[in-house]
């Protein structure tokens, strides 16, 4: 501790007094106040106060007692007293509580002042250290919640919370006065902020059990809400998720943003088709309510009208809803029961038609049902009762409240499943509702949806999520037959399109031999990867006969451009299209080294090839038979390198050929423009 005392000069009050001859003369001392420090807090923790008693005498009137604290050299806060008369006076100074500010020594400062500007100063040291308590209290409306301490200054609550809960951070009693310091939300800079009990509007992507942290020093928290859009749209945070309402095209696409592992969400098939990050309406042009529900990890929609959920019109127009048991989408964990806020809408296929498609054991009960139809949205209004609702159907029939054919009464309008019958495991059923001839003459028909196409048919292959970026299937192909790919549109995609042509129709025709070949889809590339592979998935190998799969490596050839040549990089070879029994081909254009565009499979300049017998270094091709005019572009120099003077076309097509007909060691090449 050290006494100072400071004397001010005044010279602007002086001068101005001298200049004024009618003024009477400011009287001035340099003698402050006798200061006696009674006491002081030499520790204090941040956010609480350094309380402080002084005595101070003068036979000069007293006029202020001010203390000041100082974080180095720069005044953190300060507090003034007026003082009149000689005796004691108490005060306390606050110590605030910043970002960041480490635990450290603070000066304080006392000034005791007489009228007549005397001055006395003592400058004393405050160790001062920021809150760290063993753990915190979350106070909200509700309830309140234990944050434990994880590391110094760092808090974590985990608990079973709704999707977004609000509450302010609280200290226990701290230190000898038994401080309790709070710490809650500045909406302004939407930021932690010491000393207030606004509520931080936490959210997380659904409920459950999540976590909470704060940190004491950095002032950081989290989890806050991520904005999620739907197309160019921001949705709302409603309950377990987030939602929309917008009109939306059929056939258009919409990106949702802003939900990690979006991917991995499964999509009401009735309206959407899901493509990684992106939704496609399957439904029908129309305004609807898109709900992302990341509870159940489910993206389903309503139909809405005029700003609310639609109700049927006596046009067939609007929407009819399900309520009831053993029913719920994504799965039966989700069963709608008899909540009418969850109630199920059937998309409009038509008009006056209405449909909801359904997976027997997963989204519907097989040997038992009990749910029924209304017109009202997430209401009991315009209730479906068996005076208006028929069915030809030999599964299900529709309760009339009565003792009916399995011997029991079901409530009126409430669908069971007939005696002896069930819905079969795995399948997928179609309930349509069809009202063109009338609400009061609706009619009830269930379909079950064939996994066994037509001949003529696309087959529909279910492409499964590797990570991120990739979608795989493993599938028997066969030659001539179309498939398609649910979940994809193809449209701007890359196809390996020698293996697969893209048809006008969004379906794929099989180019290669019958067998087992595995799809790769990258959907951040947007393109289609096709390999064979043997019974157990592995890479396949040559036989004798020339049948199975042969490799190419080298440089000028890559797919889908002259941007991915295969090298001669071991597992890193590209497994040719068999277009007959131990027929290999690849076509493509002549592109440039650089900047080429996807199907440009042959570099126009140079190409120095080789096949194999496998994905990698062993069997390899042996002295083979270049076809007539092959040698014209093609020479055998070990690898298969452009011949001597050559250069390809750029733009042209050109058509690879291996044939092992004769045994994989007597291959025929042939290399021709098309």
């Amino acid at each position: 501790m050290k006494d100072t005392l400071k004397y001010f000069a005044l010279a602007a009050l002086i001068a101005g007094a001298a200049a004024c001859a009618d003024d009477d003369e400011l009287e001035t001392t340099d003698a402050g106040p006798v200061m006696t420090v009674v006491s002081y807090s030499e520790n204090a923790i941040m956010g609480d106060s350094v309380r402080f008693e002084v005595t101070l005498e003068d036979p000069i009137a007293l006029s202020t007692l001010k203390g000041e604290l100082y974080y180095d050299e720069d005044k953190v806060s300060d507090v003034e007293i007026r003082t009149k008369t000689n005796g004691t006076y108490k005060g306390a100074v606050a110590v605030p509580l910043l970002q960041n500010t480490p635990d450290g020594v603070a000066t304080f400062r006392l000034l005791g002042q007489n009228i007549r500007f005397g001055l006395t100063t003592k400058e004393l040291e405050v160790a001062v250290a920021r809150p760290n308590p063993e753990y915190l209290t979350f106070v909200t409306e509700e309830k309140e919640y234990r944050a434990e301490r994880t590391e110094d200054y760092t808090y974590e609550l985990t608990a079973e919370l709704p999707q977004a809960v609000s509450g302010y951070f609280e200290t226990p009693a701290l230190g000898e006065a038994g401080t309790v310091l709070t710490f809650g939300w500045d909406s302004a800079e939407k930021a932690l902020a010491f000393g207030a009990t606004d509520p931080i509007p936490y959210t997380s992507l659904g409920a459950g059990e999540w976590t909470i942290t704060v940190n004491l020093k950095t002032f950081e928290t989290a989890p806050f809400l991520v904005p999620v859009k739907l197309g160019d749209t921001y949705m709302e945070a409603v309950g377990d998720g987030y939602a929309l309402v917008a009109d939306m095209t059929n056939g258009s696409t919409y990106a949702v943003e802003g939900i990690d592992g979006i991917g991995e969400y499964t999509a009401d098939a009735d309206y959407f088709t899901l493509d990684g990050t992106t939704l496609k309406l399957a439904a029908p042009t129309g305004s609807y309510r898109t709900v992302v529900d990341t509870k159940n990890k489910f993206i389903y929609a309503e139909v809405w009208k005029d700003g609310a959920a639609a109700s049927l019109q006596s046009d067939g127009t609007g929407a009819v809803w399900i309520i009831g048991e053993k029913v719920g989408k994504p799965t039966l964990d989700n069963e709608v029961g008899w909540n009418t806020e969850k109630a199920l809408c059937m998309v409009p296929v038509e008009t006056g038609k209405f449909r909801i498609t359904l997976v027997a054991g997963t989204s519907v009960g097989t040997d038992a049902v009990n749910f029924k139809f209304y017109g009202g949205a997430h209401s009991w209004n315009d209730e479906f009762k068996h005076d208006r609702l028929t069915t030809t159907s030999d599964l299900v029939g529709i309760g009339t409240g009565e003792v009916d054919e399995t011997g029991e009464k079901h409530d009126d309008g409430n669908l069971y499943i007939r005696p002896g019958k069930a819905l079969e495991e795995g399948k997928t059923y179609l309930f349509t509702i069809d009202v063109t001839a009338g609400s009061d003459k609706a009619v009830l028909t269930v379909e079950e949806q064939s996994d066994a196409p037509a001949d003529d048919d696309p087959y529909l292959v279910e492409i499964e999520r590797v990570d991120e970026t990739t979608l795989a299937a493993t599938l028997n192909l066969v030659q001539g037959k179309k498939i398609r790919l649910a979940g994809i549109d193809l449209a701007g995609w890359w196809i390996d399109d020698n293996f697969l042509a893209s048809e006008a129709d969004g379906t794929l025709a099989v180019k290669v031999v019958d067998g087992k070949y595995r799809l790769t889809a990258k959907t951040d590339k947007k393109q289609v990867f096709v390999q064979p592979v043997d019974a157990d998935g592995s890479d396949p190998t040559v036989g004798d006969d020339g049948t199975g799969g042969i490799w190419l490596m080298g440089w000028g050839v890559g797919a889908p451009s002259q941007d991915y040549q295969f090298g001669f990089t071991e597992g890193a070879a590209y497994c040719m299209a068999e277009i007959s029994p131990a027929v290999y081909r690849l076509t493509g254009k002549a592109g440039p080294e650089k900047g080429s565009a996807a199907g440009d499979y042959f570099r126009y300049d140079y190409i120095s090839l080789k096949y194999f017998h496998q994905n990698g270094w062993g069997g390899e091709m042996k002295s083979p038979t270049l076809a007539s005019g092959t040698e014209k572009l093609l020479k055998d120099s070990g690898n298969l390198e452009l011949a001597d003077g050559v250069q390809l076309e750029e733009g042209a097509t050109y058509q690879l050929t291996i044939d092992l007909t004769a045994g994989k060691d007597q291959g025929v090449v042939s290399f021709v423009k098309l």
